[in-house]
Formats: C-alpha cells, sequence, structure tokens
C-alpha cells in the first residue's frame, strides 16, 4: 500500500483507472461513505496487490460496460501506461478522442528522455492490422534532445481528438487504437486497443 494525493480533476473512477484497482476497493481502504466526495489535496490509501509486479510486464483490458475503453501496460522499474478512447463504437464521421496515461507508481522520480520534441503519437490499424492513420504524419517536430521529470505517484496525460475515415463498407468493422509514449525508456511499448466503426450508409 502506499499514499495518493488527489489531483484537481481526480476522480475515484479516475484514480481506480490509475492504479487498475476498483473503486469499492478504495471506498473500503480509505473508509469513504461517497464516491463522489473526494478533493484535490486529500490523502488516499492505494491497495496494491502483490502480483501486480509478478512479472515486470502486466497487459489488462478492462472490459468495462460504462464509461471509458481502456486498456493498460505496466512495465519496469514501475511506469503505468494507460490507452484509453472514449467509446467502444463509432459511426463513420464520429470524432474519436484518444487518451494516453504515463504514472509513475515508484518512491523515486523517474526521467524520461527524448530524441525530438515529440512526447507521444497515436495510430489507428485495421482489422488485418494495416496501419491507416497516425497522429505524427502530419507534423513536424524540433530535433532537439529533451527529458521529462515525473515525480512520484504522479501522471502525464496527452489527449488528441481525431475525425475517423469514411468507410465504404455499412457493416461493423474492427479497428484498433494505438498509443505510445515516445521516450527512449517507453518508446517499444505500443498499447493496443479494439474498437468497431459502422460504415457510412
Amino acid at each position: 500500500m502506499f499514499k495518493y494525493i488527489v489531483q484537481p480533476g481526480d476522480t475515484l473512477h479516475f484514480i481506480a483507472l490509475k492504479f487498475n484497482i476498483t473503486v469499492k476497493e478504495l471506498l473500503y481502504t480509505n473508509k469513504l461513505a461517497d464516491p463522489n466526495r473526494i478533493y484535490p489535496g486529500q490523502s488516499l490509501i492505494i491497495p496494491v496487490h502483490s502480483n501486480t509486479y509478478q512479472n515486470g510486464f502486466s497487459d489488462i483490458h478492462i472490459d468495462c460496460v460504462e464509461g471509458p475503453n481502456y486498456t493498460t501496460r505496466l512495465i519496469p522499474p514501475g511506469i503505468l501506461i494507460i490507452l484509453s478512447v472514449d467509446k467502444y463504437n463509432y459511426s463513420a464521421d464520429d470524432i474519436i478522442a484518444f487518451t494516453l496515461f504515463k504514472i509513475n507508481l515508484t518512491t523515486r522520480p523517474l526521467i524520461f528522455t527524448y530524441s525530438t520534441s515529440q512526447r507521444y503519437d497515436f495510430a489507428i490499424k485495421d482489422s488485418s492490422r494495416e496501419l491507416i492513420w497516425q497522429w505524427s504524419d502530419s507534423k513536424v517536430f524540433a530535433q532537439v534532445l529533451g527529458s521529462i521529470c515525473l515525480p512520484p505517484y504522479k501522471s502525464l496525460s496527452y489527449t488528441e481528438y481525431i475525425r475517423l475515415p469514411r468507410l465504404s463498407s455499412h457493416h461493423f468493422k474492427q479497428f484498433w487504437a494505438i498509443g505510445w509514449n515516445t521516450s527512449f525508456q517507453t518508446h517499444m511499448v505500443k498499447i493496443q486497443l479494439p474498437f468497431t466503426v459502422q460504415g457510412q450508409s
């Protein structure tokens, strides 16, 4: 177990998402009666399951009925990467919201180094895993070294809103949202998350 300080904009659901635990566990551990009554600066105890770090790497896909669609990857020494899209099912003209979280679950600051000014990337692949779109393709990044220090139990998030390409089919099709952080420490870890798109009529 460790302590987490509630940040502005946090909800109990989001904190549970960060640390791959349930809202019920947070309520019980912290003796909270109302899941909607937390405030910035509040100290919460986060229960960490003993098998969380067992294999060094952990892939978890949370199949929610409501709320955002997301999946996580835990990488050494204790970096939790979360990729989220705002819905499970889209229409061909919808806008999809990608969000990538990077959370430091260790007790020490972590330094992330970058070869350019780019900090993250998003992509979409079709059901045959062929790349059909990548966020960075239309961007220009400064070719300069950079670094970010992430304090213990703090997170960074990046969000982009992308209009989906038009589809010629009338059927639902599965696609894959992909997100990754471009630091030297995490750039090989690409998280993939399925979603479906209904073809235009």
